[in-house]
């Protein structure tokens, strides 16, 4: 278990919201101390590259499933991570990178915090997409 932590935290965002979940799921439940140790290593690694990739100019699929990514972390995704799918929701000009970023935040709940909240808000009622409205 150690192991298969490590190697998804090598894997960075491309560990996918799978392998996000896994790595939580270690995180907080292993017995091992090692193996929730490895973990915590691991989701700070993914969450990082999530969030580069996400910043970045890659192909929006790239971006937009480095928002599902994040969305997976639940109240360990920290603030950093947060304002990235924040900007990423008002900000983007690609609606699929804004209509991953959306779900990722409904996904994280009370966790988005106040900042989430307003950027549902304001996607809900300007967002150019029904998609990112409806589910904001």
């Amino acid at each position: 278990r150690t192991h298969s932590s490590m190697s998804l935290g090598c894997l960075g965002c491309e560990a996918g919201e799978e392998g996000a979940a896994a790595l939580l799921k270690a995180y907080r439940e292993d017995p091992n101390l090692i193996v929730r140790t490895e973990a915590q290593k691991a989701l700070d690694a993914v969450r990082a590259a999530s969030m580069a990739a996400l910043r970045s100019n890659s192909h929006s699929y790239t971006r937009g499933k480095a928002a599902m990514v994040l969305g997976q972390l639940a109240d360990i995704v920290g603030s950093e991570a947060i304002s990235a799918l924040v900007l990423a929701t008002l900000q983007e000009d690609d609606k699929y990178v804004r209509r991953r970023a959306i779900e990722s935040m409904g996904k994280l709940g009370p966790a988005a915090g106040v900042m989430g909240a307003d950027a549902l808000a304001k996607a809900s009622e300007h967002d150019s997409d029904v998609y990112v409205q409806w589910q904001a």
